[in-house]
This record gives C-alpha cells, sequence and structure tokens, in this order.
C-alpha cells in the first residue's frame, strides 16, 4: 500500500474510515482481536477514540501492514462505505467487486497463494516463506509483475 511510506492524507483517511467503520473502542478492541489475534491495549491505551485509532494506524504502518489493517476492517464490517471507498482507490479495485471479495473467509489466502504459484512460479519464492496473509500484499505483488503483454 503506496509502499513502505503513505502521504499524510491516506493516513488520515484510514484514520477517519476506521473511526466511522468503529465508533467506540470496544467495536475497535474486537475488530483487532478476531482479525489479528492483537489487544488493542497493547498498542494504544486512553479514552479518545481519535488518538487511538492514530496508535493503531502508526502500529500497523511501522509494521508495513496497512493493507492487512484495511483488510481486516473490511473483514469486520463489509458493509462500510469508506472502507470500501478508500480500498478502492488504494487498489483501483471498483467497489461493486469489493462486494464480492469481502469480507473474504479466512482459509481462502490458501487456494489465492496456491493459485499464485502456478500462475507467477519464478515469483512465488519471493514470498514463500512470508506467505501473503491479506488480499492487499498479493494485489500489491501481482501488480509489481510484468503481464506477458508487457514489452
Amino acid at each position: 500500500m503506496n509502499g513502505g511510506n503513505p502521504p499524510g492524507q491516506i493516513l488520515k483517511q484510514i484514520r477517519l474510515a476506521l473511526c466511522r467503520a468503529f465508533p467506540n473502542k470496544p467495536k475497535l478492541a474486537m475488530m483487532l482481536r478476531d482479525q489479528f489475534n492483537i489487544n488493542l491495549e497493547d498498542i494504544a491505551l486512553g479514552d479518545n477514540l481519535n488518538e487511538i485509532v492514530d496508535k493503531v494506524v502508526q502500529d500497523f504502518k511501522i509494521r508495513n501492514r496497512l493493507g492487512n489493517l484495511l483488510d481486516g476492517a473490511l473483514n469486520e464490517n463489509p458493509g462500510n462505505s469508506e472502507l470500501k471507498k478508500l480500498y478502492s482507490q488504494e487498489f483501483k479495485i471498483p467497489p461493486s467487486l469489493l462486494t464480492i471479495l469481502f469480507p473474504l473467509p479466512n482459509n481462502i489466502i490458501e487456494p489465492i497463494q496456491q493459485a499464485y504459484k502456478a500462475c507467477c512460479p519464478n515469483h512465488f519464492d519471493d514470498w514463500e516463506y512470508e506467505p501473503l496473509e491479506s488480499l492487499a500484499k498479493i494485489l500489491e505483488n501481482l501488480h509489481e509483475i510484468a503481464q506477458g503483454t508487457d514489452n
């Protein structure tokens, strides 16, 4: 997702979308626990939701996992139009297709990895030991691979 250093405007959009999708601390904590097995208190403490969400976004940014954060948020709240719009803008996927893609069952990533390996065996080794665990990472890698019609 925008390499390792996304612009501040995208971080702000992510923060606002998360605050609206998970309007209180318990809902945000539930999403992090259900989607990532992460305890919110391990990342951020406090009562101000905006500050808490900012710390969560920064934590995922530092670990270069903002795409995963959007994946998890959409899996948890697939009807949220702001998250869909943000994801759609970032990955150039029409919102109607996102409705089909999300929520993805957790066990679908392995078949996607197998298809990716069959389709792009020369590039699979790049992430063979760090499996792509989110649709965002798969889309980023597929986007970077030269297509058959490229010169």
